[in-house]
């Protein structure tokens, strides 16, 4: 059940004979990845519900680290790692860290000049407007707050006796 300033319709944004109907919980990044995918999946609609009242309603943080193998991976299926790649940063990376009771100095090096970075860091911001450029506008609803999960109906079971 949500709970929300002006309830909304589950099926208001879902394909029409969609075999799946997909609700996704949370609008930041791994949910509205999770939505970019599934909008390029046939068969599968989905609507996120977000708490936040707008995609504007506060600044989303800093840098994040978007890995090859798992973000990026993410990205790619989602059909949005070129758009990442336009606005990642690999200089972020960079950092000092003096010890000063011993005198030295480390130095973690950046993946600047890399084509092909394991690491790259997108300021969050732009990564929601990525991914919210890649979903239909009334895929999310802003101003939503799970409540409560109810299992509607038994899910279907098995027979595994059966040939």
């Amino acid at each position: 059940m949500m709970e929300s300033p002006s309830q909304a319709s589950a099926s208001s944004s879902c394909v029409i004979g969609a075999p799946f109907k997909v609700a996704i919980v949370g609008g930041g990044p791994g949910g509205l990845t999770l939505a970019a995918i599934l909008h390029r999946t046939p068969g599968i609609s989905c609507i996120v519900y977000e708490l936040e009242p707008t995609h504007a309603s506060r600044v989303q943080g800093s840098m994040l680290d978007i890995h090859k193998h798992s973000g990026q991976l993410a990205l790619s299926k989602a059909g949005l790692l070129d758009e990442f790649k336009k606005h990642m940063m690999v200089d972020a990376t960079e950092f000092y860290l003096r010890d000063s009771d011993k005198g030295e100095a480390h130095m973690h090096h950046t993946e600047e000049g890399k084509e092909d970075p394991e690491r790259p860091e997108i300021d969050r911001g732009v990564l929601r407007r990525i991914l919210l450029d890649a979903l239909s506008p009334d895929t999310v609803k802003w101003g939503k707050k799970l409540v409560d999960v109810e299992l509607a109906s038994p899910a279907p079971q098995s027979d595994s006796s059966s040939p």
